[in-house]
Order: C-alpha cells, then structure tokens, then sequence
C-alpha cells in the first residue's frame, strides 16, 4: 500500500465535500434524509475521494475520507479508532474486495443514518 495522500492538493474538493458532508448531517438530524436524497450526497462525497478514479475507494482513500470529515462523522455517532478501522472497513467491504464500492458505502450510511433502503436498491 502506498504512504499517506497530501490532500492539500484537493482543498477545493474536500470543501466541496464538507458542503455535502454537512448538508447530510443537516437533513439527518432534522430527519429529512431519504434514500434518494443519502445516494446523491453520498456518490458526490464519493467521487471527491476515489483519487485514482477507479470507482472504488482502497483503504488508504477510505481512512482518509474518514479522517478528514471526523468531526462530521462524530455528528452521524461513528467514532472510529485505528484499531477498529480494519474491522469496519471488513463489514462494509461485503464483497471482499479490499475497496469500498459505492453502493457498500451507500448501505453502510444507510444502516448509519436508519434510512430506510427500498427493496429495488
């Protein structure tokens, strides 16, 4: 695995990204988040982190969405601690693919935030 992404160079992006990451929060605490409304954020967060555009999120891009948007994350009440980081990165990479996929990420928020998934999802 390579070393640490210098994110600096995605300011712009990952201001984007709390814009949406905040919005989230928002809607969730006010209970107005539906399916809908959690996938469209949630594919825009997604894309601001897949460095490499490769349509999944590694480990490396997963800990990273993860640690740049903690306080937000606290918010949704997922506290995570690097010792835990492999264990909830195993539960949501359900295919087992080593890398998050969008939908995996969509369900884990979904589970997060108790949002009702349709059966056609």
């Amino acid at each position: 695995m390579y070393g640490h992404k210098d994110l600096s160079a995605y300011q712009d992006l990952i201001d984007e990204c709390r814009h949406h990451i905040r919005k989230l929060v928002q809607s969730y605490k006010l209970n107005k988040i539906d399916y809908l409304s959690l996938c469209d954020l949630t594919r825009k967060i997604y894309k601001c982190f897949d460095f490499d555009h490769n349509q999944n999120l590694d480990k490396l891009e997963t800990k990273q969405l993860l640690e740049a948007f903690s306080s937000e994350m606290n918010m949704l009440g997922t506290t995570r601690t690097k010792s835990s980081f492999k264990e909830w990165f195993a539960k949501i990479d359900q295919d087992g693919s080593d890398s998050i996929s969008l939908p995996e990420l969509i369900l884990a928020l979904s589970g997060i935030m108790k949002v009702e998934v349709p059966a056609e999802a």
